[in-house]
C-alpha cells in the first residue's frame, strides 16, 4: 500500500481517536477545578489544547494528500 493511501486512512482514526482523549480531558479538567485542584487543571487544559492544535495540524497534513491513487508514485 502507498504511502499516501495509508495516510488517508490513518489520519482521520487519529484526529477521531484524540478527539475522544480531548472530550475526557475537557470532563476531567472540569472535575479537578470543581475539587480545588486549580494548577492541576490548568495543565490538563493545555494538554487539551496540545491535543486540539495537533489535530488542526493532522487535518493540514490529510488536505495536502493526493486525493487518488491516480496522483500516487
Amino acid at each position: 500500500m502507498e504511502v499516501a493511501s495509508r495516510l488517508r486512512q490513518l489520519l482521520p482514526h487519529w484526529i477521531e481517536h484524540n478527539e475522544s482523549h480531548l472530550e475526557q480531558f475537557r470532563e476531567w479538567e472540569a472535575q479537578a477545578r470543581a475539587a480545588g485542584l486549580e494548577e492541576a487543571a490548568d495543565k490538563i487544559a493545555l494538554a487539551g489544547n496540545a491535543i486540539g492544535q495537533a489535530n488542526e495540524e493532522l487535518a493540514n497534513a490529510r488536505k495536502l494528500l493526493p486525493q487518488s491513487e491516480l496522483h500516487e508514485h
